[in-house]
């Protein structure tokens, strides 16, 4: 039986995922010997951290790996921060990062970008990134599509482009915060098949949520008032624009402004994806932001979770919409 499950993961080039190795790191330095950049350069590993504090990055640290784990819980606190440089997830299958923070990138906190495959983001923090905070798209040289990317429980704030999703496949994005930012909360462009469930987003100061560009999917349960930024634009909090009508999108069960209703926009009867996680009454999703990003919660994430409007979000280094 072994040899015919080898034999269909080859046909399918694929290789079996070995047991993964832990690798602990004990320094804060960019590089060297029990840095997190070391960790990075082999797969099948389980990254977990001895040392608590900020790495700087000198650079794109890239992880092009399979099969690796990165667990930021495991270090004292005040857990991990990333700062510096862009986190970039390349080509890479069967990734889970958890409890990390990303500030201050010159470009992207977060890339995730080509033929990724089943990744995962969860209770992650990334503020203040100089273009997105979590971007997602194809490889624009070889065309790769990301496919099975989820960001779950993530604190994604103050910036101005928070999240581009370009040219992805069976996109999950649920039980998120996008506050304080300007816009992309997210931008989903030619995103086939994405679910947008049970997210807040508020506080913004161009728009909300944006689909366009072809993008399908459902969007469902997420809570998306009135930003005290935009008083009078409630057509800003969610958005599908697309003169083709080749953007459908199916809405149930969202809060909007009143004036607004988001669920009136949905361009479909019946879901795009087969199996809906269940919609997260607003009451009780609010009461789960304390749940989001990463642990234990920094002073400026604390603030950000308990809404505080003030916060800016950082101009974006780039200038499209």
């Amino acid at each position: 039986m072994r040899k015919i499950v080898l034999s269909f993961l080859l046909f399918l080039n694929l290789s079996p995922l070995a047991a993964q190795e832990t690798y602990r790191v004990t320094t804060l330095a960019d590089s060297g010997r029990g840095s997190l950049r070391e960790a990075l350069a082999r797969g099948n590993r389980n990254v977990i951290f001895e040392v608590g504090g900020t790495i700087r990055l000198q650079g794109e640290l890239k992880l092009k790996a399979s099969n690796v784990s990165i667990d930021g819980s495991t270090a004292p606190e005040p857990g991990i921060t990333l700062t510096g440089g862009v986190f970039s997830i390349e080509d890479a299958r069967q990734v889970k990062v958890s409890h990390l923070r990303f500030r201050q990138s010159p470009d992207d906190n977060v890339r995730i970008i080509g033929g990724c495959r089943d990744i995962l983001l969860e209770n992650c923090t990334s503020t203040h990134g100089g273009d997105g905070a979590i971007d997602i798209s194809h490889h624009y040289k070889t065309l790769k599509r990301p496919k099975g990317v989820t960001i779950r429980r993530c604190l994604i704030a103050c910036t101005e482009k928070a999240m581009l999703v370009a040219s992805a496949d069976d996109l999950t994005l649920e039980e998120n915060l996008f506050t304080n930012n300007g816009q992309r909360n997210p931008q989903l462009h030619d995103a086939k098949r994405f679910l947008f469930a049970n997210n807040v987003v508020r506080n913004f100061g161009t728009y909300g949520f944006r689909a366009r560009g072809g993008s399908t999917g459902d969007a469902i349960g997420n809570i998306i008032p009135l930003s005290p930024k935009l008083p009078n634009r409630p057509d800003r909090t969610f958005i599908i624009s697309d003169q083709s009508g080749a953007t459908r999108v199916y809405c149930k069960d969202n809060v909007g402004p009143q004036k607004h209703p988001i669920d009136r926009l949905s361009t479909l009867g019946n879901p795009v994806n087969g199996d809906l996680p269940p919609i997260i009454r607003p009451a009780r999703l609010l009461d789960i932001l304390d749940e989001v990003g990463a642990h234990p919660h920094a002073k400026l994430d604390e603030t950000l979770i308990e809404g505080d409007v003030s916060v800016p979000y950082r101009p974006s280094l780039t200038k499209d919409n």
